[in-house]
């Protein structure tokens, strides 16, 4: 932070400690509670504390509530009746398949197995949730030594990646790669 920062990203914790040392959030013009879902409407750190302050401390202050899954009444209503805008994504099929997981063994070499597999059976993308950027490089790892196909590319994504490789995991590709991608814990709708 530096008198030249405009944009501060912080988590839940952070924000609740801002709150807490400054009620009336002086410093700041807008809140937005990014990846917003269903379940934060009943804690309190979200977007309670920030609609406190700006009720009874500042009218001034915006805050944007945005999710790709939220019912937009029930944050409009707990928001004072704010405005709702939604804009129309593309929906992609998706096919949820749960593989099970044996704890004895690492959740890398597992998932490289099951990636081999479904390689084998199916045709298409394949898209992995993994807790953590130890985890995402072990599989990639892995699942490109094991592999060894031109025809697949695999492309991680988690938020400490250079730009340019984000950019990557989310580039169009060529007509016949399939694509598996690891995000972070927290994927960002594509």
């Amino acid at each position: 932070m530096s008198a030249r920062t405009r944009i501060e990203v912080v988590t839940e914790g952070v924000f609740t400690r801002m709150i807490l040392d400054d009620p009336a959030l002086d410093a700041v013009c807008a809140v937005i509670f990014d990846e917003f879902h269903e379940r934060s409407l009943g804690r309190r750190s979200r977007p309670g504390p920030g609609r406190d302050s700006q009720g009874l401390l500042r009218d001034d202050l915006r805050i944007l509530v945005m999710s790709a899954t939220l019912d937009g009444a029930r944050v409009s209503a707990l928001l004072g009746d704010a405005p709702v805008i939604e804009s129309q994504g593309r929906m992609y099929p998706v096919d949820t398949r749960y593989a099970g997981r044996d704890p004895r063994v690492p959740i890398e070499e597992q998932l490289a197995r099951l990636v081999g597999k479904v390689l084998a059976e199916e045709e298409g993308g394949l898209l992995v949730f993994l807790p953590g950027q130890g985890e995402i490089r072990r599989a990639e790892r892995l699942i490109q030594e094991r592999l060894r196909d031109p025809s697949v590319d695999v492309a991680p994504l988690y938020g400490a990646l250079e730009p340019g490789q984000q950019d990557r995991a989310i580039a169009r590709r060529r007509p016949d790669a399939a694509r598996w991608c690891w995000p972070p814990p927290s994927p960002r709708p594509a």
